[in-house]
């Protein structure tokens, strides 16, 4: 998630808020004029309620709150469509994600330095990129690691038969870190 999105999220949630809040008070006034205490009413200067309450305004509340439901699940149902399980379309094929890993995995068996290697595919912009995720030894040698890398991102374009772009992620365990033989 980029920044803007969050910034956006935040300013949408806040917006959201404020509306459901508002709605809540205009929805609940008929009911707590009578209970709140006069110097509060007089702070607030809601003006005397009604005799007669107009339910205009109820209905007026309940539609902006629809409207800000519609815009928040459209505004959630929206979000997060890049990563897909396809990570490379050619004409007349499809390769999935675990196959790009399992070519990753093979070309990197030679590194004992890498404990995992994971790869996704993700749609930017109209185009595939390939995301490749090696988890390493904490304290690897990343000068030996590096080009070896690079080496079998190589080899994964050559046996898919594509020239993808790829991002290769080197990411180090933690102390709890187990070694996975995949």
């Amino acid at each position: 998630m980029t920044r803007s999105n969050r910034t956006l999220n935040r300013v949408l949630l806040a917006l959201i808020g404020l509306g459901l809040l508002v709605g809540a008070v205009l929805a609940a006034r008929p009911v707590l004029d009578p209970l709140l205490p006069e110097p509060v009413l007089s702070v607030l200067d809601l003006g005397t309620p009604p005799q007669d309450p107009d339910t205009t305004q109820l209905w007026i509340a309940a539609a902006a709150c629809a409207l800000i439901i519609v815009i928040a699940l459209a505004w959630v149902l929206t979000r997060g469509r890049g990563r897909t399980r396809t990570a490379v379309v050619r004409p007349g094929d499809e390769i999935d994600a675990k196959v790009l890993t399992a070519l990753a995995t093979d070309a990197l068996r030679t590194q004992h330095d890498v404990l995992h290697v994971a790869s996704a595919g993700y749609r930017l912009r109209g185009a595939r990129v390939v995301r490749v995720q090696v988890e390493v030894r904490p304290g690897a040698d990343l000068g030996r690691l590096v080009p070896a890398v690079d080496e079998a991102m190589a080899v994964m374009q050559r046996r898919v038969g594509l020239e993808l772009p790829v991002v290769a992620q080197l990411s180090a365990g933690g102390n709890r870190t187990r070694s996975r033989v995949d």
